[in-house]
């Protein structure tokens, strides 16, 4: 039971710095003009799953703790039939 813990965690850690990547590059052009300001260039589930080498249903299973635990916005509907996620800065990532 507690080595199943200390996978999730380390999952959940690699999927978050996975986003954090990804909206690392968007911070840059986030000063452009772009970026956070449009959900629509936020990672999709299959862009971090095919990422972190997961399933899109592990991805997202692990994508909506983060949101719980307020390291991850999640966009509130999807777009083009994908869920959008964005690294929540604020929160000390």
């Amino acid at each position: 039971m507690r080595r199943t813990k200390l996978v999730v965690q380390e999952k959940k850690q690699e999927v978050l710095r996975t986003l954090n990547l990804l909206c690392g590059g968007m911070n840059e052009s986030r000063e452009k003009g772009r970026g956070f300001s449009n959900p629509e260039t936020w990672p999709k589930t299959r862009e971090l799953a095919d990422s972190c080498g997961e399933t899109i249903y592990m991805t997202r299973n692990i994508l909506l703790q983060l949101v719980n635990e307020g390291k991850v916005i999640k966009h509130s509907s999807p777009l083009l039939n994908s869920l959008r996620w964005y690294a929540n800065k604020n929160d000390g990532v």
